[in-house]
């Protein structure tokens, strides 16, 4: 199986700018198009009415220190093009 990296980013925030992240996010989740960037380059992104979504939480322990960590997975099938290829199932996380 072979895997390209389009774009991968890293970096410190706050919960506020956190916060406005998510909301940006999910606007544009709303209107099925968005466009990543990371000051080296840009990945327009569409897509399709139904994602597979996977949550993790989980405590990675080390001799000095825990860290915790939530996962959000977003994930759909492509074609040729990178264009959403429509075929998901539904259900899942709810957030309380």
């Amino acid at each position: 199986m072979a895997t390209n990296v389009l774009i991968k980013s890293k970096s410190d925030m706050s919960r506020d700018q956190l916060a406005d992240l998510l909301e940006s996010f999910a606007a544009k989740i709303r209107t099925g198009q968005m466009t990543l960037g990371d000051g080296a380059g840009n990945v327009d992104i569409t897509l399709p009415e139904t994602l597979r979504v996977e949550t993790e939480v989980k405590d990675s322990v080390k001799p000095t220190r825990t860290t915790r960590e939530l996962e959000i997975e977003i994930e759909w099938r492509v074609d040729a093009r990178g264009e959403p290829a429509e075929s998901q199932r539904r259900g899942g996380l709810t957030i309380g």
